[in-house]
């Protein structure tokens, strides 16, 4: 057998685990958050779960801070 199939056959297969970005909108979609709020809670959630680093995180703040967003369930 080659070197490189007895190399791959050897190396354990990782276990599968739900994406970091699926995890982190699933925790938005459990909040009743609206507007803004959900927009900030999910970046902030994106930042805890290494999706985006500190500085695309703060862009990504300025940028929502100056959109007009609508609540979602305006009451």
């Amino acid at each position: 057998r080659p070197a490189a199939s007895r190399t791959a056959a050897a190396r354990p297969t990782p276990a599968r685990t739900p994406r970091a970005a699926e995890q982190a909108e699933e925790a938005v979609h459990c909040h009743h958050s609206s507007g803004r709020e959900k927009y900030l809670e999910q970046l902030d959630s994106f930042l805890a779960n290494g999706i985006i680093d500190k500085d695309e995180y703060k862009m990504m703040k300025e940028r929502y801070n100056k959109l007009d967003i609508e609540d979602d369930y305006p009451g």
